[in-house]
């Protein structure tokens, strides 16, 4: 087998896969993902002896902080094999050929943990967690919804991003540009933003789903809880049933004391050279999952790529 980039001439054969093997989970998501950010990718590829592909995936660089400090970083996408040479190891080689690139060039890869511990064969350690608090309208305060609206302001929306993450770790920079690539991510997927404003000034605002049984709030940022609390209790009045996700530091049993809560594993880290993560962060851990306790802040990281 031979580990290589993805020639321009594979990229349809790569999307055809994807559209058949994430099928479940959709959405409109593949088509909006190769026309807007496929190309920004690396694709490695695994190729059998007549030079065809039997396994892939998408690398992603970010700019991401850890205790105050910035770092290049890798997310790893779309890992898949192709059905009939599924089960054969391709992807594990596929995966430790990427990781060894990976370490001569960055200090943290990133991928999503659809799993606990999913990838832990790979060194990476389940680091993000976030909360899933099922809420329903009855135990919401009725609060006005005076500045509530679908208005989407990318520049605003980055400077309430950037106050917020400034208290977590692990957080990936966003420009303005990309703001405006994420409002057109949610949109692909029939979704939709929806902001609060006081004076002038963007005070929340929340990435949502609205499905035929709830809706599901995939990311909201917000500047105190009275702003937080006023777009829930909005919410809550165009659908009674509300999936509300946000990081396990985000305690919020207190304001919500009355709604059922499961923690789910989100992202997965991996330090590709803890000898270089303990010069720079003076400390003596052997492994991610000591490296862990190291951060000063909690997680919050809801980017995929």
């Amino acid at each position: 087998m031979k580990l290589r980039l993805a020639k321009a001439s594979e990229d349809r054969i790569i999307y055809n896969w994807w559209k058949e093997i994430f099928s479940f989970d959709d959405g409109g998501y593949t088509d909006f993902y190769f026309q807007h950010l496929y190309p920004s990718a690396k694709t490695y590829v695994l190729a059998d002896e007549k030079d065809e592909l039997v396994s892939c995936l998408n690398v992603h660089s970010k700019i991401l902080t850890f205790n105050g400090d910035r770092f290049r970083a890798s997310f790893i996408v779309g890992i898949l094999t192709v059905p009939q040479h599924q089960h054969k190891g391709y992807m594990h080689e596929l995966l430790n050929g990427v990781l060894e690139i990976l370490s001569a060039t960055e200090l943290f890869t990133l991928i999503q943990a659809y799993k606990e511990q999913a990838y832990a064969p790979f060194g990476f350690e389940d680091a993000y967690f976030r909360r899933h608090y099922i809420i329903d309208q009855k135990h919401l305060p009725v609060m006005s919804a005076t500045g509530v609206s679908s208005q989407e302001d990318p520049s605003s929306m980055r400077e309430l991003y950037q106050n917020f993450t400034s208290h977590f770790s692990g957080s990936p920079l966003r420009s303005e540009a990309d703001f405006k690539l994420l409002i057109e991510e949610v949109k692909a997927q029939k979704g939709r933003v929806i902001t609060f404003a006081q004076d002038g000034t963007l005070k929340s605002y929340a990435l949502i789903y609205p499905q035929s049984s709830h809706i599901d709030i995939d990311e909201i940022v917000y500047s105190d809880t009275l702003s937080l609390m006023t777009l829930l209790s909005t919410l809550g009045n165009s659908n009674p049933h509300l999936l509300l996700k946000v990081s396990q530091a985000e305690d919020l049993n207190r304001l919500l004391p009355n709604s059922p809560l499961e923690i789910k594993t989100y992202t997965s880290i991996r330090i590709n050279d803890l000898k270089l993560f303990n010069e720079h962060f003076k400390m003596n851990v052997k492994s991610t999952k000591e490296a862990l306790h190291g951060f000063k802040a909690p997680f919050w990281i809801r980017e995929n790529v």
